[in-house]
Protein backbone atom coordinates (compact mmCIF):
# COMPACT_ATOMS: atom_id res chain seq x y z
CA UNK A 1 0.00 0.00 0.00
CA UNK A 2 1.26 3.43 -0.87
CA UNK A 3 -0.16 6.90 -1.14
CA UNK A 4 0.18 9.02 -4.27
CA UNK A 5 -0.93 12.55 -5.13
CA UNK A 6 -3.27 13.03 -8.10
CA UNK A 7 -4.95 16.29 -8.99
CA UNK A 8 -4.22 17.63 -5.52
CA UNK A 9 -5.75 14.63 -3.73
CA UNK A 10 -3.98 11.85 -1.87
CA UNK A 11 -4.99 8.42 -3.18
CA UNK A 12 -4.26 5.15 -1.39
CA UNK A 13 -3.13 2.47 -3.85
CA UNK A 14 -3.31 -1.15 -2.70
CA UNK A 15 -1.06 -3.81 -4.24
CA UNK A 16 -3.84 -6.42 -4.18
CA UNK A 17 -7.46 -7.01 -3.23
CA UNK A 18 -6.17 -8.98 -0.23
CA UNK A 19 -4.27 -5.93 1.05
CA UNK A 20 -7.38 -3.77 0.54
CA UNK A 21 -9.44 -6.34 2.45
CA UNK A 22 -7.17 -6.09 5.49
CA UNK A 23 -7.31 -2.29 5.38
CA UNK A 24 -11.11 -2.33 5.52
CA UNK A 25 -11.06 -5.15 8.06
CA UNK A 26 -9.02 -2.92 10.41
CA UNK A 27 -11.49 -0.06 9.85
CA UNK A 28 -14.37 -2.38 10.64
CA UNK A 29 -12.67 -3.56 13.84
CA UNK A 30 -12.33 0.05 14.98
CA UNK A 31 -15.92 0.94 14.05
CA UNK A 32 -18.34 -1.92 13.43
CA UNK A 33 -20.93 0.47 11.96
CA UNK A 34 -18.59 1.70 9.17
CA UNK A 35 -20.88 1.03 6.18
CA UNK A 36 -18.12 1.55 3.59
CA UNK A 37 -15.89 -1.00 5.32
CA UNK A 38 -18.80 -3.45 5.51
CA UNK A 39 -19.49 -3.07 1.78
CA UNK A 40 -15.83 -3.45 0.83
CA UNK A 41 -15.47 -6.59 2.93
CA UNK A 42 -18.30 -8.17 0.92
CA UNK A 43 -16.73 -7.08 -2.38
CA UNK A 44 -13.26 -8.31 -1.44
CA UNK A 45 -14.42 -11.94 -1.21
CA UNK A 46 -14.20 -12.27 -5.00
CA UNK A 47 -10.57 -11.05 -5.37
CA UNK A 48 -11.71 -9.25 -8.53
CA UNK A 49 -9.63 -6.08 -9.00
CA UNK A 50 -12.06 -4.47 -11.47
CA UNK A 51 -15.03 -5.09 -9.17
CA UNK A 52 -13.15 -3.71 -6.15
CA UNK A 53 -12.12 -0.56 -8.04
CA UNK A 54 -15.67 -0.08 -9.32
CA UNK A 55 -17.08 -0.21 -5.79
CA UNK A 56 -14.37 2.05 -4.38
CA UNK A 57 -15.29 4.63 -7.03
CA UNK A 58 -19.04 4.24 -6.36
CA UNK A 59 -18.43 4.73 -2.62
CA UNK A 60 -16.25 7.78 -3.37
CA UNK A 61 -13.26 6.32 -1.54
CA UNK A 62 -9.89 7.85 -2.41
CA UNK A 63 -8.46 4.37 -2.93
CA UNK A 64 -7.78 1.93 -5.74
CA UNK A 65 -6.31 -1.53 -6.24
CA UNK A 66 -3.31 -1.75 -8.57
CA UNK A 67 -4.08 -3.67 -11.75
Amino acid sequence: MKQVKRKGKTITVFDSVEEMKWHYHRRLCKNSSDSVAQAMMRVSDSNDVAKANKHLKLLQELCEVKK
